[in-house]
């Protein structure tokens, strides 16, 4: 190797390195927060159920909105038959019925743990409270397990690939895109042998965006 080629390579080698450090930073991103979708924002989705879930497919219309539930602001995800209140981290505080009254609440919020980013793991432990009244406690132990592409009848996104596990034989494969602020995809099964059984498999087939 000549002087000259020494020369251009100590140059540019912090170039190279940064441009290394930036492509592997766009691969591999890290979210900090939770951003929800503002409110007035729509979107469709899929879902193919059995067993425990239900026997049926359908496209079901979600809509984002707010609602005050038990002093606090929530944001909301509706439909026609069910909503699902959410606190500004985007942890689950409740799932309601089209009558408006609670079939679920989680305490603390049911939630991903921020910073978001590929290979991180957690466990939370939460108490769910049914419909009856009836509290019941597990936990969900959930994994990042990658970050790129993933096709759905909407289009092509960027999304993390998250993998959860409970306690109470719930499996869960999430693809969640950050920047809508929703999974665009995921694929949930109850697995325990001797409780319930059944599959839901989900996808974004449109949506609507102001921002």
């Amino acid at each position: 190797m000549t002087a000259t080629t020494l020369t251009a390579a100590t140059l540019f080698a912090p170039v190279l390195l940064a441009m290394a450090a930036e492509c592997k930073a766009f691969e591999n991103p890290v979210i900090e927060r939770y951003v929800a979708p503002p409110s007035g924002f729509t979107w469709i989705e899929s879902r193919r159920n059995s067993g425990a879930f239900g026997d049926r497919t359908e496209n079901l219309s979600f809509k984002v909105s707010e609602r005050t539930w038990k002093g606090s602001l929530l944001v909301a995800f509706e439909s026609e038959r069910e909503a699902i209140l959410a606190d500004a981290n985007g942890g689950w505080v409740a799932h309601l019925g089209a009558d408006g009254k609670a079939l679920a609440q989680w305490n603390p919020p049911l939630n991903f743990a921020y910073p978001l980013e590929v290979d991180k793991s957690w466990t939370h432990s939460h108490l769910l409270t049914d419909a009856a009244g009836k509290a019941v406690a597990f936990d969900v132990t959930c994994g990042v397990r990658g970050y790129g592409e993933v096709k759905v009848p909407a289009g092509v996104f960027k999304a993390f690939e998250i993998h959860c596990k409970d306690t109470r034989g719930l499996e869960m494969s999430i693809w969640h895109d950050p920047s809508l602020g929703i999974w665009v995809k995921g694929n949930l099964s109850f697995t325990r042998p001797g409780g319930p059984q059944g599959t839901r498999n989900q996808e974004l087939v449109s949506f609507s965006d102001s921002r």
